[in-house]
């Protein structure tokens, strides 16, 4: 199902192939060592004391109804191949379906793999774009006037990028705890015989439940994402500088919102754990990803916006948030924002 090129469809495989290897080697072994046999037996031996001092009184129906659950969800739990073919491979595709379902807007033809491919092809129709922003004047002349434009675009880029790679991590931790549920779904499966055990089963399917529904979020979140990239590029497409002015309000929105939807990914946990009844998870991948962003982002402009004097203070905070030291040369200035273009250019690279 890999996609050619498609590095998150290539990290995504990767990470369902070793975790269903996983599960293959340690199933079993976790089986084996689980004392099933032992708690039937003693079961079983205190059910029949019971029975025989006429002592079963209304608990002779949850005896019988933990005697046929032991033929049956112990027959599944005992059996790799069962266990596979009626809990791991259901409930990997009910997640998948979901997220798929959620990013497409409910297309047939969506899938995870899908997903991820349109947001690098997002991002490349970003950067193919960016190339052909054209801004009248001279370089050294109208160096505010560039500083400004490649802020912007730098932006707009960051953002597309980050948000790509939260979707990734999201949804990589998702499906990642799915599997961990999930190879712990015999033993749960085994206690859902007894009534005073049986929370344990309940417990099980509400985190499995849980991790199910967070992929359908992410999926759906990141489906809203893709659409402000698709806005913002059409917007590049047709952008003049001269025109339209630095930052037009199309612009502006589509980058407001991808932001937004950015942040929403944080919230993905919180909704899934409502619905379920679970624990909301949480995770550091925003925060990393707000570094690297950051980081990315002052290590490309630092250059450009380190090289203007006081008058051009208040542009670029107008337009980064970020203040500017004097500095005492044009020279500097050209320099600084050759080099922030430079770098801008090499984030077009990704396809």
């Amino acid at each position: 199902m890999t996609t050619a090129g498609s590095l998150a469809v290539t990290v995504f495989d990767l990470m369902i192939e070793g975790l269903g290897a996983f599960i293959d080697v340690t199933y079993g072994a976790l089986m084996s060592s689980w004392p099933a046999k032992t708690i039937t037996t003693l079961y079983i031996v205190i059910v029949g004391y019971l029975i025989l001092m006429g002592r079963a009184g209304e608990k002779s129906k949850d005896w019988a109804l933990s005697i046929f659950l032991l033929a049956a969800l112990g027959g599944i739990a005992s059996n790799y191949g069962s266990y596979t073919e009626w809990v791991v491979v259901p409930v990997y595709q009910t997640a998948s379906g979901l997220a798929s379902v959620g990013a497409s807007g409910g297309s047939d033809n969506a899938s995870i793999e899908t997903l991820f491919t349109s947001l690098e092809d997002g991002i490349g129709k970003t950067m193919a774009a960016i190339d052909n922003v054209k801004v009248e004047g001279n370089v050294i002349v109208d160096t505010l006037l560039y500083l400004k434009v490649g802020i912007v675009i730098i932006l707009l880029a960051v953002l597309a990028c980050v948000l790509y790679l939260a979707v990734l991590g999201y949804m990589c931790i998702a499906f990642f705890s799915l599997f961990m549920m999930l190879s712990a779904g015999g033993p749960m499966l085994f206690l859902a015989s007894f009534k005073e055990l049986r929370f344990c089963t309940w417990a099980w399917l509400r985190a499995t439940a849980n991790y199910t529904l967070w992929a359908f979020f992410i999926g759906a979140v990141s489906g809203i994402g893709l659409q402000f990239i698709d806005l913002a590029v059409g917007e590049l497409t047709k952008w003049d500088v001269g025109r339209d002015g630095v930052f037009t309000k199309t612009l502006g929105g589509c980058m407001l919102f991808m932001a937004l939807t950015i942040y929403m990914l944080t919230k993905t946990a919180d909704w899934a754990a409502a619905l379920s009844g679970g624990t909301a998870s949480q995770t550091g991948v925003m925060g990393a990803l707000g570094g690297m962003a950051g980081g990315a982002l002052g290590g490309v402009v630092s250059g450009g916006m380190s090289a203007l004097g006081g008058a051009a203070a208040g542009a670029a905070r107008w337009g980064a948030g970020v203040a500017i030291n004097n500095i005492p040369s044009l020279n500097n200035a050209y320099h600084g924002v050759t080099r922030a273009y430079s770098a801008m250019k090499g984030l077009g690279q990704i396809h």
